[in-house]
């Protein structure tokens, strides 16, 4: 009897320990939900908000202007420098730019190269379109993402260090757009914190790839803050 009331003690324990919770949502009325629930509970010091840029804030086009002849990776970076982007969804903008308004931290937190750092901040400000079709007027279909309450804003470029599972690495980082060239955000999103000696009671994380989902999942088990992480399926990449 001592014997299980020991385990029942021991699993009571781990669950009020863990910290971390996932969720599985297709589609950003069902995000809203979830952020509204936790701005309800949680003021503008306790509660950070992270997202992904691909597939969770846009998607990039491949337009006329790139090298034709580049692959896989370079590919990629030559699009984000020349190619418009558009939204994943139209809700987007109002969501981040209520979020601000209510004086509450959000940040972009990508799997992109520091070299695109510069080329990141002008597509999400100055090539981004509302929907997939581009129109005739230039400005009409317009959309522009900023992240002005990130935590430690800075428009001048900076890098910082975070430990890595076997190795010191660092995260770019310049106006609320963090970039840790495909390295584990978990790691990444821990350090960056630290780095800047913030911490918050509630974290939320919204993101495509079913990898990063796992590696914040790993790297907030057992911390003194709570995150939910969100794994946002609309544009699922078979590869996660």
């Amino acid at each position: 009897m001592r014997h299980l009331i020991f385990i029942f003690t021991l699993l009571l324990s781990q669950l009020a320990y863990s910290t971390s919770e996932v969720l599985t949502l297709e589609n950003y009325d069902e995000i809203i939900e979830i952020i509204d629930s936790k701005t309800s509970m949680f003021n503008n010091e306790e509660l950070l908000v992270v997202f992904d840029i691909d597939h969770t804030l846009v998607l990039t086009d491949d337009c006329p202007e790139i090298n034709q002849s580049l692959k896989g990776f370079k590919r990629f970076a030559d699009s984000v420098k020349k190619c418009q982007a558009y939204l994943t969804s139209t809700y987007v903008p109002g969501l981040i730019y209520d979020l601000q308004v209510a004086d509450y931290p959000v940040m972009a937190l990508t799997a992109r190269s520091k070299y695109l750092t510069d080329a990141t901040l002008s597509q999400l400000q100055s090539r981004l379109r509302f929907t997939i079709e581009p129109s005739t007027d230039e400005n009409d279909n317009k959309a522009e993402l900023y992240f002005v309450t990130a935590p430690a804003y800075d428009t001048s470029f900076t890098e910082h260090d975070y430990k890595g599972a076997k190795k010191i690495n660092k995260l770019a980082y310049k106006e609320g757009v963090a970039l840790v060239g495909g390295g584990n955000k978990g790691h990444a999103l821990q350090g960056f914190l630290k780095s800047i000696n913030k911490s918050y009671k509630q974290i939320i994380f919204i993101d495509d790839s079913l990898r990063n989902i796992k590696n914040l999942d790993k790297a907030y088990k057992a911390t003194s803050e709570h995150i939910t992480i969100i794994h946002y399926t609309e544009f699922d990449r078979k590869k996660n």
